[in-house]
């Protein structure tokens, strides 16, 4: 018989299965221990000897003194030699457990932010990129890692981030996170440890960004909120401490609580962007790690991307006006007036295209040529931004600077470009102290 239930002497009740993988032994093991521990067989009770036991179960002595033997072991018998087995008096009767809960509640539709599709996970080419990741890990993977993360994660991250964002990352200074939660986390503590107080959030906003910050000893300041996001004016009306980062002409930099600054609005024409003066006394802030030279070259190469945009968007919007060639619907010309205007308009744009995507290739493929590169396409692009934008207002005529037509504020938008991170006299100034001195002649 491959499955039996024997009743063995008085509360013993033994249910042993020869048709499973788990041991006889093992079996005996379980069915004494549960007896025991749901109180059926109280301290103190007698079992039956080892030779009774197997007697009656049709196996080996053996088996029935192994299993004996790891319930002593782990103290629920009591077994000596010449006495019987007994149930040890030190053993209590295990409560029903209780089945484990979530602390998360549960909704028909989960509209959690940050949380994606989780049905749509690539399960399937996740874990052959697992198992592919697996096969090629050296020994020490296993083991405890950087806390900041693993060397070659951080390489890669901070290469993409200089390839698709302009940003120059420095892989001893990136720290990987478990998820957006433990960044934040992070930062707020950083900034509380700095002397900051205060830190703005929107309100409405998710409620676990406040008790993380929260938590790291600062106060919450909520923010109102319209249809585009956080409202300016109220955030500057709170006391909120921002921290400033101040780049010196060297390439140094230092940050600093905002509260430790002098800061001035400053109007410009361009209303979509705000400005400001800033001023601290050199002894304030703390020195600013990594290279920010190379910082500051991408950022400028972003301006110049964004000047080359401004040329192309104003130079479609003439193109598809001078072909009719139209005020308030009167027609007022014909294009062969104006085709040699938007000829030059197209050079010029392309031309700081040109440069722009140089200067973005150097960032990634040759970062000892980034100053060259950037200043070159700054200097190119902010000349052809603020001539395409002008030339554009003049192809539209009366209209350029009316309802009409939105040429004027990419004018405007050209104009703080051109002067952002430096003009373009000053760009090919530093060019040239760049070309003169790589051409120089060594001395020996």
């Amino acid at each position: 018989m491959a499955r039996s239930t024997e009743p063995v002497g008085p509360g013993l009740l033994v249910e042993l299965d020869r048709d499973r993988e788990t041991p006889l032994h093992e079996q005996i093991e379980r069915s004494i221990r549960e007896d025991i521990r749901a109180g059926r067989l109280k301290a103190d009770a007698r079992l039956p000897s080892t030779r009774s036991l197997a007697a009656e179960l049709g196996i080996s002595r053996g088996v029935v003194s192994e299993a004996y033997g790891q319930l002593a072991a782990e103290g629920y018998l009591l077994a000596s030699q010449g006495a019987p087995t007994r149930v040890a008096r030190a053993v209590r009767v295990a409560k029903a457990r209780v089945p484990a809960r979530s602390l998360l509640p549960e909704f028909r539709y989960q509209l959690d932010p940050g949380v994606p599709d989780l049905a749509g996970f690539p399960r399937d080419r996740w874990l052959r990129s697992l198992r592919a990741a697996w096969r090629q890990a050296p020994i020490d993977a296993v083991d405890y890692p950087d806390p900041r993360g693993v060397p070659a994660l951080r390489e890669s991250l901070a290469e993409h981030l200089g390839r698709v964002h302009g940003a120059a990352a420095d892989p001893e200074q990136t720290i990987v996170c478990t998820g957006f939660s433990q960044g934040l986390s992070l930062i707020a503590r950083w900034l509380q440890h700095r002397g900051v107080k205060q830190v703005a959030l929107e309100d409405p906003g998710w409620h676990n960004h406040r008790l993380l910050i929260e938590q790291a000893g600062l106060e919450v300041v909520p923010v109102p909120v319209d249809s585009e996001g956080i409202v300016v004016d109220a955030l500057e009306a709170t006391d909120a401490a921002a921290v400033i980062v101040l780049i010196g002409d060297d390439g140094s930099a230092r940050i600093l609580p905002r509260a430790d600054a002098d800061v001035t609005p400053v109007d410009s024409i361009d209303p979509t962007r705000r400005a400001a003066r800033v001023y601290a006394p050199p002894t304030h802030g703390e020195p600013l790690g990594g290279d920010s030279a190379a910082g500051i070259d991408r950022a400028t190469v972003v301006v110049a991307a964004e000047l080359v945009g401004v040329s192309q968007r104003a130079l479609e919007m003439t193109l598809a006006y001078v072909k009719d060639r139209k005020q308030f619907d009167t027609p007022v010309g014909a294009y062969q007036a104006v085709s040699h205007k938007c000829a030059q308009m197209l050079k010029d744009t392309e031309g700081a295209r040109s440069a722009t995507y140089f200067a973005a290739w150097a960032a990634d493929a040759e970062p000892e040529r980034l100053p060259e590169a950037s200043s070159l396409a700054k200097a190119a692009a902010s000349d052809g931004g603020r001539d395409v934008t002008a030339a554009a207002i003049q192809c539209h005529g009366g209209i350029g600077f009316t309802w009409e037509a939105d040429v004027h504020w990419l004018y405007k938008r050209a104009q703080v470009d051109a002067a952002l991170l430096g003009g373009s006299g000053a760009h090919r100034a530093r060019l040239a102290k760049l070309l003169a001195a790589r051409l120089a002649p060594a001395t020996v």
